[in-house]
């Protein structure tokens, strides 16, 4: 440990030194200050290092020591010597300081630490002895037929009733909104509603192809169903995009009332529904069922992505389409890939066959469920009462909403800046609509044990901000 003693230097500044030690630990310590010198470019590439004389005399270390550190920093191609002329720092090498680990309520895909690589090998090798000509072949635009059939079967689970031939595959949800946003429904019109703040995906394909959307704010965890009747009425609206469960950014789910409503009125104003189920496997609630269970008219376009569940990487997503609407999506479907990949689906057939993929979700449902209720009682302990909490069930994502003062791009900047990660909504809000201040926070690769500590800094940081806001973190200290 370091004695508290240090020595000035005009070039290298203020430097500890050790006066006991171990010889592994005097090395150890001098590579890292002489790493931590590269890294902030108190030393730049081409200087050279300091003669060993004068960093022995500085460290009180023996010559032995220092050229131990030296060499080991040039076998690593940090530095490089030259003979009687002395060490010098690498070109462009770019010598890195230890952080610390972030807490990452940031990232959004699934946490893959659980998932089993040994079955996907497993898996990967039962196709390509029994599937050779299936994966090497033309595939089909609206998928495997092995899949559809497998995935007709998984929704019976979920309530979600229908026939193989219904159902499509894309390559991912995104290129599926993209289809629908831009073929032709037979209602005859063109204009997109979505739920605000919504998936930035679905704002964007809109943007780039030109398309009219309209948003309506959720506000307090609910849908105001009548200005959502209003906007059915008076807008020409195509079709509502809407996630039902497990809400992206916000993480709420609807009531029940408020599902049966909102079908209502889709049928009512001719008006198609696109449920983005994404998370709905995670649902603990086995007596909420989706949108598309209670449609008889079959208005519902359900849309199940299997990204954020399994393996974003397989670019796997099932739609269901409506009979009127199959041809037209087939054809723009077949224009935009002509099929999606077949390993992939082979790979996702393979783990429903022999219920891998069963296991699976049984097994990331307890575990988002456990972080997200981890997540919501720390915010309830620690977070000021005027900073709103989503209060989801499960899900990869729950949501801050902040009074106003409070901006929510320099709050995420200043958690940043200590090394707390989390989502600034307002690309997920449509320019004209009035954004609220408001962070995602996302679960779904955070270790457990960094929430409570990643939620004390939240706290502190909006102390920090806006001492009102917290009183109680006035005079914190981590």
């Amino acid at each position: 440990m370091y004695t508290g003693l240090a020595c000035k230097d005009s070039k290298m500044g203020t430097v500890p030194v050790q006066s006991k030690g171990d010889f592994k630990m005097k090395y150890q310590n001098l590579k890292q200050y002489l790493l931590k010198e590269i890294a902030t470019q108190s030393l730049k590439s081409g200087d050279k290092i300091p003669s060993i004389r004068k960093l022995a005399d500085k460290f009180s270390y023996s010559k032995s020591t220092v050229v131990k550190s030296l060499d080991e920093l040039e076998k690593e191609h940090v530095i490089y010597s030259v003979p009687q002329k002395g060490f010098f720092v690498t070109a462009n090498q770019t010598a890195e300081i230890t952080k610390p680990e972030p807490i990452d309520f940031l990232t959004a895909g699934p946490d893959l630490s659980f998932f089993s690589f040994d079955n996907l090998a497993h898996c990967s090798n039962q196709i390509i002895a029994n599937h050779r000509k299936e994966i090497l072949s033309y595939g089909d635009p609206q998928g495997t037929l092995e899949l559809r059939q497998q995935i007709q079967e998984y929704f019976k689970d979920n309530q979600v009733f229908c026939s193989a031939d219904q159902i499509v595959i894309t390559s991912g949800a995104q290129q599926a909104i993209n289809i629908l946003i831009n073929m032709p429904f037979n209602n005859g019109r063109e204009n997109i509603l979505v739920e605000q703040p919504t998936y930035s995906g679905i704002i964007q394909a809109a943007k780039l192809t030109n398309h009219q959307i309209i948003g309506i704010d959720i506000s307090n965890d609910s849908i105001d169903l009548d200005k959502l009747e209003y906007i059915f009425k008076n807008n020409a609206i195509k079709f509502f995009y809407i996630m039902p469960r497990f809400q992206n950014p916000l993480g709420h789910t609807y009531t029940k009332k408020e599902r049966d409503k909102i079908i209502e009125l889709a049928n009512k104003y001719d008006v198609y529904l696109i449920e983005d189920d994404f998370l709905g496997d995670l649902d603990l609630d086995k007596k909420r069922d989706p949108l598309f269970s209670a449609d008889p008219s079959k208005r519902v376009i359900y849309l199940k992505s299997f990204s954020k569940v399994f393996l974003p990487s397989l670019r796997i997503a099932a739609v269901i389409v409506p009979d009127e609407l199959k041809p037209s999506f087939l054809e723009y479907k077949s224009y935009l890939d002509s099929f999606t990949s077949t390993i992939s689906q082979e790979i996702l057939t393979t783990f429903m066959e022999n219920g891998m993929f069963k296991i699976h979700l049984k097994q990331i449902k307890k575990i988002y469920a456990e972080k997200m209720a981890e997540l919501v009682r720390c915010g309830k302990k620690y977070l000021p009462d005027n900073v709103h909490l989503n209060n989801p069930q499960s899900g990869f994502y729950t949501s801050l909403l902040f009074p106003k003062g409070i901006n929510s791009t320099i709050l995420t900047h200043r958690l940043e800046q200590k090394d707390i990660l989390v989502d600034d909504v307002s690309r997920m809000f449509l320019p004209y609509q009035k954004s609220r201040s408001i962070i995602r926070l996302s679960i779904s690769q955070i270790n457990f044990n960094q929430i409570e500590p990643g939620v004390k800094l939240i706290a502190q940081t909006i102390s920090e901000y806006d001492p009102n806001l917290n009183p109680i973190f006035q005079n914190f200290h981590m």
